[in-house]
């Protein structure tokens, strides 16, 4: 459980930019809760998974309940890439939309400018 947390830490660290190093779950959390790119339901079910983790790896008993991990930490990862393919989607669009609407403004003076 503990290397599966570490291993699902450093892909956000590494898929969203976050900066490195060791934290614990309170201070990754707030990491990620402060990086806009992940967004705030993706950051509360990433939140919620590491401090389950916690409550099964500092439990003074062997839990009743399987927590899943490593299923959960598959769809998060799922969910983060499809997060980011949005992100980049939106990027592309927005530059899209940037180039066209310079290219446009160009146009717009020739139609109606001095030689009409």
């Amino acid at each position: 459980l503990s290397r599966l947390s570490q291993i699902l830490r450093s892909y956000f660290i590494s898929a969203f930019a976050l900066p490195p190093g060791e934290l614990t779950t309170a201070e990754f959390c707030r990491s990620i809760a402060g990086a806009p790119d992940i967004g705030p339901e993706l950051t509360s079910q990433v939140t919620s998974f590491f401090r389950e983790c916690d409550e099964h790896k500092f439990a003074p008993w062997p839990p009743t309940v399987p927590l899943g991990a490593a299923t959960r930490a598959g769809r998060l990862v799922e969910q983060a890439e499809a997060r980011r393919a949005q992100l980049r989607s939106a990027a592309a669009t927005g530059a899209g939309a940037s180039k066209a609407a310079g290219s446009a403004s160009p146009n717009s003076e020739k139609a109606g400018g001095v030689g009409s």
